[in-house]
């Protein structure tokens, strides 16, 4: 229980800390070196230095002689005490077993019985505790040990599992000794029992009797601290709220426990979403207890709510300097976690894998390794480390014991093998859920992906089996409508690859097959979440065939009926294709132009910017061709067509006569442009073109040159072998050797098999002005 574990400010959780009470007067000593060892014995106790008492006081004994054995049994209680503090249990009971000391009645004293049973208990040797006690603590009857001793024997009861006989002890000593000095002790004992042992209405009875005493007691204090916390348990805040305030405000009281109670208040608070009083109430306890590590968990709760508040940096800068602190303390492994999933939260995908993988290495809990496997999974999957998070979702599986869990990582480190491109792999794991965990919720998600992994593997035979059973099995979830969608995909894949082998008949009948699939989609989902998409993906199938007018009909339709959709974008691109390709350019330019305005992010932005500025171009609007590819350019650095725009914003300036400037725009696109791209021998071929219109033709011919040596495979070889035979005919007016020059070019492409019948005309025609020259 959370008020029994605060209730020793940090102290031992044990009953050591219920029994051990006031120090008991010592009789003088004779010797002098004696009483100075008593004297420092006992002020190395009352300072909690029990390693130095238990040496001063053993010393002590040792050299007692013939002292009396009143006086010697108070230094061995004041040492059983010092063991007692130390966790040396088993110390205790061999220094009560030393017979040849402690003969007969000394033996079995009242004083003597008790620490051995209270060494027993907290070794958890309970039968041998209880029998050192006897019935109801009857071997302390008439001692100054009996009511610690009724309340000890309880207590054994309650850990042996015999509840009620526990409890009934309990209620005995508070038939008897309510008004003792240990009522209020055995009070508060009897309520956290109560409450351990769920009869929660009989314990607020006790709280209520033992919190109407003197506030100047101190179990009363504690009382009134736990009996808040029993309240919030209950959600009674107001009441709750109540007995914390009286305790943080009770000067009396132990500095510990207020600076406890305005941690209780903090938790009053933030339940009420009052978070700025929640944090106020935190810094007031911080300020208020005395223990370091009570300071500290104050601390670690003020991170955990700074990040309730949304101040992240904050709060995740107070729980690691907890953590770092107290790397052993239990706290910190929730902490450490907490901290994790708060990165993971906000997106810091890196940085909370980091996290996790740090908890992986510190802590060696096994639920909480499992749940950090889990969320650096999750981290590593955002960052896009697929087959790292595929590993360590693996991982949790295994550590996890709860199905449920299990299941969940497993699908999860389907869906990383899956992104990684791993479709096999992928296909087994989802098979596996399937295997292992036939009733699996997931079922739909991992035959949908199931189904899937087969398609990417090109078995669409197989992919469509799979999606036909999802259909069968869930035919009103919405990933049986997602499954008639893939099965059309898969159709169009197979008209693709058709296409690609000239099988024209095979190609349109998968066209028409997945065309039918997208209209019995259209048709059975009249509300359906993909109905949308069903219509997109038949306008492109249309588009494919040409049916120009039909998917224009359906691109209209998506954007009349379904506004919020996110294939709006791509439906609005489309449509200008469209008009395109009916040769509507006006149209298809008006539709663009209006996308980029709407859409200026989209993906397809760039498409149609570039489209836009082709327009421009082969409407000999070269002015705004070029501006169209620079701005381009500039928007859209690492866009595909990036390098495109630039050559055709030289060539828009080569067009208006600017070749200077068009030579500046190739050098500029040259040096940006990867080496060995496939458009650096247009460019250098426009930038050779531009310095002959500029009658720089020797510069002309060098880069001429280049292109014929350094890209032999490319479409401007024959064209370069021209235009070098072009330079060297306006060279020849002033050496007459370029005339022999120009016609060894032209021969070139005379006598190249892939040359075009114009192309060799050309270069014949250009032979004989060379040797009519001559």
């Amino acid at each position: 229980m959370k008020g029994r574990d605060l209730m020793m400010f940090g102290m031992r959780k044990t009953v050591v800390g219920l029994f051990v009470v006031g120090m008991l007067s010592l009789t003088a000593i004779s010797a002098d070196n004696s009483k100075m060892l008593l004297t420092e014995g006992r002020a190395a106790f009352e300072d909690q230095l029990y390693v130095v008492a238990q040496q001063r006081f053993e010393v002590y004994l040792q050299n007692a002689g013939n002292m009396p054995d009143t006086e010697k049994t108070i230094v061995i209680e004041l040492l059983a005490r010092a063991m007692c503090q130390q966790g040396k249990f088993s110390d205790v009971i061999e220094l009560f077993k030393s017979k040849k000391k402690w003969q007969g009645k000394l033996f079995n004293s009242p004083m003597f019985r008790f620490w051995r049973a209270l060494a027993y208990y907290e070794m958890g040797s309970f039968p041998q505790s209880l029998d050192e006690l006897g019935k109801y603590g009857r071997n302390m009857k008439g001692s100054d040990y009996e009511g610690r001793a009724i309340r000890l024997f309880a207590w054994c009861l309650m850990k042996q599992g015999e509840i009620d006989d526990g409890l009934a002890a309990f209620a005995a000593f508070d038939a008897e000794h309510r008004d003792s000095l240990e009522g209020p002790a055995n009070s508060l004992e009897w309520a956290q029992a109560l409450v351990d042992a769920g009869q929660t209405k009989k314990a607020v009875e006790v709280f209520g009797r033992l919190t109407s005493l003197s506030t100047n007691i101190v179990a009363v204090q504690e009382g009134q601290y736990c009996f808040g916390q029993t309240l919030v348990s209950l959600k009674k805040l107001q009441k709750a709220e109540e007995l914390f305030v009286a305790v943080a405000e009770n000067k009396k009281a132990n500095d510990d426990l207020r600076g406890l109670a305005w941690y209780s208040l903090a938790e009053v608070h933030a339940d009420r979403t009052n978070m700025v009083v929640a944090l106020q109430a935190l810094s007031n306890g911080i300020e208020r207890v005395t223990s370091p590590v009570l300071k500290m968990k104050g601390r670690l709760n003020q991170g955990r709510l700074l990040l309730k508040v949304g101040k992240v940096k904050e709060g995740i800068a107070l729980l690691k300097v907890f953590i770092a602190k107290n790397p052993r303390d239990p706290l910190a492994d929730d902490a450490q976690i907490k901290l994790a999933e708060t990165l993971l939260d906000e997106g810091e995908f890196e940085e909370a894998a980091d996290e996790f993988l740090h908890y992986l290495e510190t802590f060696t809990n096994s639920i909480g390794r499992a749940s950090a496997c889990r969320g650096r999974g999750w981290g590593l999957l955002e960052s896009g480390c697929y087959a790292e998070a595929a590993t360590v979702f693996m991982k949790a599986c295994d550590l996890f014991a709860d199905a449920a869990e299990k299941e969940q990582c497993l699908f999860k480190a389907a869906d990383a093998s899956f992104a990684n491109g791993q479709y096999r792999l992928a296909r087994g794991r989802y098979q596996r859920l399937l295997d292992e965990y036939p009733d699996s919720a997931l079922k739909p998600n991992v035959l949908l992906q199931l189904g899937e992994s087969h398609a990417r593997m090109d078995d669409y035979d197989a992919s469509e089996k799979i999606f036909q059973q999802l259909m069968s099995l869930y035919p009103d979830n919405p990933m049986g409508e997602d499954a008639f969608l893939r099965i059309a995909a898969g159709k169009i894949q197979l008209a693709e690859n058709a296409e690609k082998k000239g099988e024209w008949s095979r190609s349109s009948e998968l066209f028409e097959t997945a065309v039918e699939i997208f209209g019995t989609v259209i048709k059975t989902y009249t509300n359906g979440m993909f109905r949308a998409d069903a219509m997109h993906g038949r306008g492109q199938v249309y588009y494919q065939m040409f049916e120009i007018k039909r998917a224009l009909s359906d691109f209209d339709f998506i954007i009349n009926n379904f506004p919020d959709s996110k294939i709006l974008e791509h439906t609005h691109y489309m449509r200008g294709m469209c008009f395109y390709r009916m040769f509507r350019e006006k149209e298809a330019m008006d539709i663009w132009k209006n996308f980029t305005a709407r859409f200026p992010n989209s993906e397809w932005a760039p498409k149609v910017m570039f489209e836009v500025g082709k327009y421009e171009y082969n409407n000999n609007n070269y002015a705004k061709a070029e501006k169209l590819f620079l701005a381009f350019a500039d928007k859209y650095k690492n866009d595909p067509l990036t390098y495109d725009a630039l050559l055709w914003a030289g060539i828009s300036a080569a067009k208006r006569k600017e070749y200077r400037h068009a030579v500046e725009l190739f050098v500029g696109m040259i040096q940006k442009c990867p080496h060995g791209a496939r458009i650096l021998p247009r460019a250098r071929f426009e930038q050779a073109g531009a310095l002959s219109s500029l009658g720089k033709y020797s510069a002309a011919i060098v880069i001429f040159d280049e292109i014929i040596n350094k890209y032999p495979a490319s479409d401007m070889v024959l064209r370069s072998w021209l235009r070098k035979g072009d330079c060297q005919f306006m060279l020849g007016g002033v050496d007459k050797r370029r005339y022999e020059e120009a016609i060894k070019s032209f021969r070139v492409v005379v006598n190249n098999s892939d040359a075009g019948f114009e192309n060799v005309l050309e270069a014949e025609y250009k032979i004989g002005k060379c040797k009519e020259m001559l």
